[in-house]
């Protein structure tokens, strides 16, 4: 059945702008009340925020990393694995071996494990308004902590590496 986004997440969409916007801009976002979602259930408040299991999965994969300054981060499920290789194949080739995967099925959080990466781990509803959610609350929740991202998409490779001159040392919130 398809069913609009209630009120609680226009709210929760308009309390993430302000914090969003000191690294995107100012972000302005239409209304959800059109978007269809395919939930079997309808949302409630609990969808629209990270599980303490989910934050923990992402302050622990963060710290993994370790170091500092501008994090490039990437949300992929393991059917995106290709591009996931293929992007992570260009970020070492430019030297940026620090950056985080927010992984969206345990599939891919172990097939990176396999390979000697930490991935977080948040889950979503297989929908692809789902998706934005979560990965828009995986982004706050990096925030939250003090962590400066760079989000990228998988699909996004990077020619160059942008960090030294863009990403380091800057007084911009949006680049």
């Amino acid at each position: 059945t398809e069913r609009t986004y209630p009120d609680e997440l226009t709210q929760k969409i308009s309390s993430l702008m302000p914090r969003l916007s000191r690294f995107y801009g100012h972000i302005k976002a239409a209304p959800p009340s059109d978007i269809p979602h395919r939930a079997e259930e309808p949302i409630g408040a609990s969808d629209l925020a990270l599980s303490s299991k989910e934050k923990d999965s992402i302050a622990a994969a963060v710290a993994a990393l370790g170091g500092t300054g501008p994090l490039p981060v990437v949300v992929a499920s393991n059917a995106y694995s290709l591009l996931l290789d293929n992007w992570m194949c260009h970020m070492e080739a430019l030297g940026i071996h620090r950056y985080l995967i927010v992984a969206t099925d345990e599939v891919l959080v172990a097939r990176l494990a396999a390979i000697g990466i930490k991935a977080a781990l948040i889950n979503f509803d297989g929908t692809e308004g789902d998706f934005w959610l979560r990965r828009m609350l995986a982004w706050d929740a990096l925030i939250e902590q003090g962590v400066e991202i760079i989000q990228s998409d998988i699909d996004a490779l990077w020619l160059k590496n942008p960090i030294p001159e863009f990403f380091s040392n800057t007084c911009f919130d949006m680049v």
